[in-house]
């Protein structure tokens, strides 16, 4: 998966034909991505909105949006922890 500049969106690439499987939409500028294949989660990090948007894998959804703070651009998730984390701009 991997969001593409200037369209808000993350792409969900079907890695064997490496076409677009999905286009799911979620804040502004998104900069980052981190898979928890565990849970079935993918968390993207919006650069203009400040947010982390929680995708689910198997349905493509926003499942939920949060406030992070000014200008987050990565995104980590500990397996051990469970716990996801990301650096401010």
């Amino acid at each position: 998966m991997k969001p593409p500049w200037g369209s808000d969106t993350l792409s969900v690439i079907n890695t064997t034909s490496n076409a677009v499987q999905a286009t799911v939409p979620v804040g502004q500028a998104p900069v980052g991505v981190a898979t928890d294949p565990s849970r079935g989660r993918v968390y993207v990090t919006n650069l203009l909105s400040g947010t982390l948007s929680v995708v689910n894998s198997a349905t493509n959804q926003v499942v939920s949006t949060i406030a992070v703070g000014s200008g987050p651009v990565g995104v980590a998730v500990d397996q051990d922890t469970r716990t996801s984390g990301h650096p401010g701009w």
